[in-house]
């Protein structure tokens, strides 16, 4: 089960960690933006290529515009929703971010207002694969940059909270000690912890900052963002004038469409030339990847899955088929161990229906609770060990009728001709 716990900065302030009890894991669990944005962390700190740094393109902006942090943030953003809806980070977060450039030229001069900064997000559903942002903007009531009249104040509190599906952006006015107004900045909301806020800077993405919030004066609605005490305090007034709450829905990506049983047969025979050739013929893991975009993965499963729901006559003279060019390929047609997970409760059924879309492949793991005699493993029989797939995504156990058994996901299913 999730919950959210309640943390009072302020009357006018509202902080909603995001906290997992100690019942059951819940079966269709979406990751939370702390342990998400913390792998995209890890993932650029090793490759360099999952974020866009404000320094990689800051020569870009106007030198009066104060730097390139809208576009870098919503650049994380993308990748973090991406994330959210089990798809890879994109591979060329540069191309993407000048790409933004060109389509709209107004990023290029700075000082990035509320509605272009929406604009942005909005245009990155195109990297969704159908899935839609809900994005929600709310400000300081003395920010200029309210223009649309939703602001935070006594009667409507600032609400941050970190929550499955959803990321919430700050963005932050900067003034010197001496008044001079530098601009903002954007950053975006990774954890709430002990009454801080951590948040990941585009400036710095694989580094965590965090703040503590106060309201100045109290009740006026004004929240600033101050360094804790064992940080090294800036010569700098963080002031906070807008939150960005994008929530992420679901990918819309229909179904393949599935031939009659002769045309499954043929396009198995060109599959199987093609992985003969490569040397791939009895790799399942390859199967599955080159056959899902004609729908031969599905062709036994539910259609509310994404499946064909074929008879069992139909079935078998596809497994024949299969079988003529190899015995071994008979897991490869349907739903195959899968296909025994819809039926066993509605927590499968769940998280099968939360992943469908052909992106995934779902593996039962058997775990018997007595010792069985050793069976004879695939690999003796010419198949292929499937490294380099460690399900480590998710992992969910579950009791009652289903005790013994592990769920375990891959993303490994991507529908391709190739």
């Amino acid at each position: 089960m999730l919950a959210m716990q309640l943390v009072a900065a302020s009357e006018n302030i509202r902080l909603v960690p995001f906290t997992e009890s100690s019942g059951a894991a819940d079966p269709i669990r979406r990751p939370d933006p702390t342990s998400l944005l913390g792998n995209l962390q890890e993932k650029h700190a090793s490759s360099g290529n999952v974020f866009v740094e404000m320094s990689d393109v800051g020569f870009l902006i106007s030198k009066t515009g104060g730097g390139p942090c809208a576009s870098c943030a919503a650049n994380i953003t993308l990748q973090a929703c991406r994330m959210m809806l089990g798809l890879d980070p994109v591979g060329h977060p540069h191309r993407v971010i000048l790409q933004s450039f060109k389509d709209q030229e107004a990023l290029l001069g700075g000082r990035v207002t509320n509605h272009q900064f929406v604009r942005l997000l909005k245009s990155y559903e195109s990297q969704l694969e159908g899935a839609k942002l809900t994005i929600e903007v709310v400000s300081a009531p003395n920010s200029p940059h309210a223009t649309d009249g939703k602001t935070w104040g006594e009667d409507h509190p600032l609400v941050l909270q970190v929550k499955p599906d959803e990321l919430q952006i700050l963005s932050y006015t900067v003034t010197r000690e001496d008044g001079e107004v530098l601009g903002r900045h954007f950053v975006i909301l990774k954890q709430i912890a002990d009454g801080q806020v951590y948040v990941v800077d585009p400036n710095v993405p694989t580094k965590t900052r965090r703040y503590v919030l106060e309201e100045k004066p109290e009740g006026s609605g004004r929240v600033f963002l101050r360094l804790p005490p064992d940080v090294s305090a800036q010569p700098f007034v963080n002031e906070l004038n807008t939150v960005f709450t994008v929530q992420v829905g679901p990918l819309k990506k229909a179904a393949p469409t599935v031939g009659s049983v002769e045309s499954i047969k043929r396009q198995i025979d060109v599959t199987a030339k093609r992985l003969a050739e490569r040397g791939e013929l009895k790799s399942p893991i390859v199967w599955r990847s080159k056959t899902a975009s004609f729908g031969l993965p599905g062709l036994d499963l539910p259609q509310e899955l994404g499946g064909s729901n074929w008879s069992a006559e139909k079935m078998i003279e596809v497994f024949r088929h299969a079988g003529r060019h190899d015995l071994n390929l008979r897991d490869v047609v349907g739903g195959a161990h899968g296909h025994a997970a819809p039926h066993r409760s509605l927590g499968f059924r769940q998280l099968l229906l939360a992943h469908r879309g052909g992106r995934k492949a779902v593996a039962l793991h058997g775990r018997p609770s007595r010792p069985r005699p050793q069976r004879r493993s695939f690999r003796g029989a010419g198949f292929k060990p499937a490294s380099g797939h460690r399900p480590a995504d998710l992992r969910g156990h579950t009791g009652g009728e289903n005790a013994g058994l592990c769920v375990s996901e891959r993303r490994v299913c991507r529908g391709t001709d190739g």
